[in-house]
């Protein structure tokens, strides 16, 4: 495990389907994602 997943919270289920989907398919809006986890990013730093 790197020390970065300690200061940050494991990703759920939702989170994990969501990367996955998103690289199985390329027609995916992947600003989509981004704003899934601009809340996360913002709150980390």
């Amino acid at each position: 495990m790197m020390p970065m997943e300690t200061s940050m919270p494991a990703p759920s289920n939702y989170e994990m389907k969501a990367i996955q989907s998103s690289w199985e398919q390329p027609s995916v809006d992947f600003r989509k994602v981004d704003a899934h986890f601009l809340p996360l990013k913002s709150s980390s730093s």
